[in-house]
């Protein structure tokens, strides 16, 4: 499979003239324009037209191949530049197993509900579920996960669930979702030893009402639920990764600062090294 790259300081253009129409059965309403941004920020604030124009970039079959990796039916996922507004169909189960593959570096392990039974003994009888997940795929690089966990930091640091941040806890990362027409809203986050999903919508799906976003609607749960969750796990940081260097880019375009140059740091896997005029847009 042909591998595609991209770094957190990437430029999306977000000019709206750019949209292709072809996006399969759904209509895509854009309400967000502005920019470029960078690939992290777009992230961080769910910048519609930057998640279609990095699928418009990958392929949207190359993605559809891709989210199967993570347990997803791609058969829910029809290749179109819509998937990137959550027209797909996927359940919180989904979701969680999908999202620990960041939190624990890269493996997809199947989740269950049963952790442990005693018998009238006190011996604990092994289950199939631990036995499942002894040896498991690592379906992605162990970077790709440390980077996506950076990034989604970066949602609760400055972006749309900026709420958590009353959590007080710098290990935490996660990601709002709505899907179009506010028919669902989602909250995912996580840190290296748990993995909590929030969705909140209708048995039969209709929009949720006005405003009713994943932060407005998901987030709040999602905190309230962790909070006396999380004192029972400490501070607790993936461990970076061989591989990856953070060096010191232009905020203003994503090339190479200088020492005594301002700037932010990202990044960068070790064969994918920016250079001094790596500038580098998406349209």
């Amino acid at each position: 499979m042909r591998q595609h790259w991209l770094m957190m300081g990437t430029f999306i253009s977000l000019r709206q003239n750019l949209i292709p129409r072809r996006t399969g059965s759904h209509k895509i309403t854009m309400k967000n324009s502005q920019g470029p941004v960078r690939l992290r920020e777009g992230l961080a604030k769910s910048k519609n037209l930057v998640a279609i124009r990095v699928l418009k970039h990958i392929g949207p079959k190359y993605a559809q191949d891709y989210v199967s990796r993570f347990g997803f039916d791609p058969k829910k996922h029809q290749p179109y530049l819509s998937m990137a507004l959550g027209v797909g169909e996927v359940t919180a189960m989904e979701m969680v197993s999908a999202y620990s593959v960041f939190a624990n570096g890269g493996y997809l392990k199947k989740p269950y509900f049963i952790e442990k039974i005693i018998d009238s003994k006190g011996r604990k009888v092994k289950l199939s579920s631990a036995l499942m997940n002894a040896e498991v795929p690592r379906i992605i690089d162990p970077r790709n996960a440390f980077i996506m966990t950076d990034m989604l930091k970066e949602v609760i640091n400055t972006g749309t669930a900026r709420k958590a941040k009353r959590l007080k806890r710098s290990d935490i990362a996660g990601k709002t979702g709505t899907t179009n027409n506010l028919i669902d809203a989602w909250f995912a986050g996580y840190n290296p030893d748990i993995v909590t999903v929030t969705w909140m919508g209708f048995p039969q799906p209709k929009p949720l009402g006005n405003k009713e976003t994943g932060s407005r609607a998901a987030l709040p749960i999602w905190i309230d639920y962790m909070e006396p969750i999380l004192e029972d796990y400490p501070v607790k940081m993936l461990v970076e990764p061989e591989g990856i260097l953070p060096l010191k880019v232009k905020e203003s375009d994503g090339t190479l600062a200088g020492v005594n140059e301002p700037g932010i740091y990202e990044y960068f896997y070790d064969e994918f090294l920016p250079q001094n005029n790596a500038y580098f847009m998406i349209n």
